[in-house]
């Protein structure tokens, strides 16, 4: 089984013709230049609706985090990022119904369509949760609990201290 849902996707295009889909290739520059491409990106997501998002696997998407960012909703497979937006702001599919059905995705797709957030909504939820200050806190507690746990087992095993 592939990870990826191209085939999938190629299928619900039909199943929705009311759709217009648009595969997310924004080569970069060459000679690279940042501003051109983020706005290559920009000009993307401005024009986007809804993220589809179809793997088996994912780690943190950097597509879907660009999407919330924009204020686009999200449909995607319960993988990744995916499991942590709240339902409000993304419709979830359970990956191994994506793969199997593409009418299943069809759906997921019609769904969010008539049920969509404003995109302050989206914006302001990825602001709060994957800032800068948000993630420095949330690796500082990491690397707190990595520290408690390293000092309680070398006290369990007898070491550490007087």
């Amino acid at each position: 089984m592939p990870h990826k849902g191209k085939a999938v996707i190629a299928k619900v295009k039909e199943l929705c013709p009311e759709f217009e889909f648009r595969q997310m290739m924004i080569d970069p520059p060459v000679p690279f230049n940042a501003k051109q491409f983020a706005k290559r990106k920009e000009r993307f997501y401005a024009d986007a609706d809804i993220a589809l998002s179809i793997s088996a696997h994912e780690g943190n998407s950097y597509f879907l985090l660009d999407a919330l960012a924009m204020g686009v909703q999200v449909v995607g497979t319960d993988v990744g990022l995916v499991p942590q937006i709240p339902r409000t702001l993304c419709k979830k599919m359970q990956w191994e119904k994506a793969f199997q059905s593409p009418e299943y995705v069809a759906e997921a797709l019609r769904r969010a369509w008539r049920h969509r957030p404003d995109p302050d909504d989206v914006r302001a939820w990825y602001n709060a949760t994957s800032g800068r200050l948000t993630y420095a806190a949330k690796m500082t507690g990491v690397a707190d609990d990595l520290i408690r746990k390293a000092c309680w087992r070398e006290g369990e095993v007898g070491g550490g201290g007087g």
